[in-house]
């Protein structure tokens, strides 16, 4: 009865119900497909010594199928296969899916929308989930972290949005993953900060101090180099790469620029495995290091150059200047085309500005945040 209702739903109509679907006769499996095509209930008939046999495969790959996806597969409960690649198949992903011991769904090539259930974090057999190419939309569920056994993701060419989830990390089998021709943001670093969530945008932390170091994101697929060391350095702490702001704060909401990521002489965050196309780079500052006031305190210069892709976009940049003031917030965006995956942003001192002022130890390129928005 429920082969019945999934047919109905799927507007499959070779199968013959007067037979044994387990025999694979009578449109239960065509032994000569089409190149490309599948067609084929597979049954497992080793229960209770041969006498009960139970679904666990269901292959209809190009069959130019228009129905849409059946919830019933729910009553299959020994089902680990189902692949209905390239039909013309409409509507959501039932999240009763995730009840089952599925190990591979391919749903490939058809005019499905909605998000990928929730649910199917529960799916702790699943190795393969393929949902390329169809009109899928929302957040991807941070439960799909949980999938311990998944080696193979396929989510490209849909309309997912947001942030590929921090749980992915979890994700130790996963082999290949494909994500590319979505809507996921790009990139945001919190410089020299702890994760934070802005209008509903989270900044990734970025705490490693000391230099030079390189710092890898495993979690999020970014790198940061920071070069050389602070002669002289006479701050308090001394040596450190993230320094946590002495001017009064004037902005709205500060807890971008409360802290920020320097460098003596240069520092590079490398971003992989973004989507290609067309982004703007918005990079964060306010200076936190200089007073507002008038003393000698406020009387320091700092100057560096913007570089991105290479690519020299602001040379001689001062942070106090642009943002008429300390303690100030300025944005600089740059529109920038992606084509390999790869973003670079680099901020470099070329020896210019003040040394000493507050303290020996203050000068070099300063960043409060890091926006790579499509």
């Amino acid at each position: 009865e429920a082969l019945r209702t999934i047919a109905s739903t799927l507007k499959k109509t070779t199968w013959n119900f007067s037979l044994n679907p387990c025999e694979g006769v009578g449109g239960w499996r065509n032994p000569n497909p089409i190149e490309g095509s599948e067609d084929a209930v597979t049954c497992d008939c080793s229960f209770l010594n041969g006498t009960v046999c139970h679904v666990t495969s269901i292959l209809l790959k190009t069959q130019d199928l228009q129905g849409s996806l059946p919830k019933e597969l729910i009553d299959l409960p020994y089902l680990q296969e189902i692949n209905l690649a390239r039909n013309y198949l409409n509507g959501s992903i039932p999240p009763e899916w995730g009840a089952l011991p599925l190990i591979n769904i391919t749903l490939l090539g058809n005019r499905l929308t909605g998000p990928i259930p929730k649910e199917f974090g529960n799916i702790s057999t699943l190795r393969s989930l393929a949902v390329d190419s169809n009109q899928l939309s929302g957040t991807l569920p941070s439960e799909l972290g949980s999938l311990s056994n998944l080696q193979r993701l396929f989510l490209n060419s849909n309309n997912f949005s947001g942030d590929i989830p921090t749980t992915f990390a979890k994700l130790t089998n996963l082999t290949d993953l494909r994500i590319s021709d979505n809507r996921f943001y790009g990139l945001h670093i919190n410089c020299g900060g702890e994760d934070v969530i802005i209008n509903g945008t989270k900044y990734q932390a970025d705490m490693y101090d000391r230099a030079p170091h390189y710092f890898e994101s495993t979690i999020n697929g970014w790198v940061s180099s920071n070069t050389a060391n602070f002669i002289d350095d006479h701050r308090v702490p001394e040596g450190v790469t993230i320094w946590n702001n002495t001017s009064e704060l004037k902005m709205i909401d500060p807890r971008l620029y409360g802290q920020a990521r320097l460098s003596p002489v240069s520092f590079t965050y490398y971003a992989m495995c973004i989507v290609n196309g067309n982004y703007d780079v918005n990079l964060h500052f306010a200076e936190i290091m200089f007073s507002g006031n008038q003393t000698y305190k406020s009387l320091g210069r700092r100057i560096f150059d913007i570089y991105i892709q290479g690519k020299l976009m602001l040379k001689d940049f001062n942070i106090v200047e642009e943002a008429n003031g300390v303690g100030k917030l300025v944005v600089k965006t740059f529109p920038v085309t992606i084509t390999d995956g790869n973003l670079e942003i680099r901020l470099f001192s070329a020896g210019k500005g003040t040394v000493t002022i507050p303290d020996k130890g203050v000068y070099g390129p300063l960043i409060s945040a890091i926006s790579v928005d499509p």
